[in-house]
């Protein structure tokens, strides 16, 4: 077999070539295989995530009859950890592996920020996330293979005003880029609206340990609720609603015309900074 070298580092790596990926897997089996049980017994929902093929680091391993995606609502990794173990261990080299965002076998739930931007933004986006959550907030912080941001945090529940934020506002000019075409950049928050899978990197591409190597400190909803609407300028989802539904009726109805309103909605908005 060629020699594709080994990785080292975390940084750069997107210039990681699939089979380097393949061979850094195979080399460390039995310590990724460690990784997999304990993060399972820990209470994490782990599924293991296909690393060639179509939809490469994005196809997960369901362990039923028809393998879609419907099983998610039932989905449970301490019931498949025997097979989740048996086939990581048959085919070396074939699977990563990922987490089933949401509520966890545990007792707990798992979310992700998910800072989907390539350009400079994305660290402006972080450091702000790092400075609102320093000392009240825990986290796990990983860097993907598009050297974009994955933001881990544990809470207790999920609250009905945390489910309507799936995206979060942040000011600046960012982008990414998809088949070379640069397209405006998102940060999302997954895992608050219903189970969502996502890939865990480290450990599979490069030395890091992953998320579920420990049990994260679970943090209290409510807090972690309120330093988002911090990170959106201050503006609760139930008054962004309203306001949304305000400016629709207005508009609809033509009380006054788009230019006032939209100096109406400006002003409301600078001032709630």
């Amino acid at each position: 077999m060629a020699d594709y070298g080994k990785i080292d580092k975390m940084y750069n790596q997107s210039d990681i070539k699939i089979e380097q990926v393949i061979e850094h897997v195979r080399s460390n089996r039995e310590t990724l295989e460690n990784y997999i049980s304990n993060g399972i017994d820990i209470g994490y929902n782990i599924t293991l995530v296909h690393l060639t093929g179509e939809n490469a680091f994005k196809r997960p391993v369901w362990f039923t009859s028809d393998n879609t995606e419907s099983t998610t609502s039932t989905y449970n990794a301490q019931k498949y950890k025997d097979k989740i173990l048996s086939l990581f261990k048959k085919k070396p080299g074939y699977y990563g592996y990922g987490i089933l965002l949401g509520e966890q076998p545990g007792g707990f739930y798992l979310v992700c920020i998910d800072i989907d931007i390539d350009n400079e933004c994305k660290d402006k986006a972080l450091s702000r996330f790092e400075e609102l959550f320093k000392g009240s907030i825990h986290y796990h912080l990983e860097i993907t293979k598009s050297n974009r941001y994955h933001i881990y945090v544990a809470l207790d529940k999920i609250p009905e005003n945390l489910k309507k934020i799936t995206k979060l506002r942040f000011d600046g000019d960012c982008v990414k880029y998809v088949n070379g075409k640069q397209v405006k950049g998102e940060i999302e928050l997954l895992g608050v609206n219903g189970k969502h899978t996502i890939t865990v990197y480290n450990g599979i591409i490069n030395n890091e340990k992953p998320v579920f190597n420990d049990r994260l400190v679970v943090n209290n909803a409510d807090l972690f609720l309120q330093k988002l609407i911090e990170f959106q300028g201050g503006l609760d989802p139930d008054v962004i609603d309203d306001l949304a539904k305000f400016y629709k009726l207005v508009r609809d109805h033509r009380f006054i015309n788009g230019w006032n309103i939209d100096k109406v909605v400006s002003a409301f908005c600078v001032r709630n900074q």
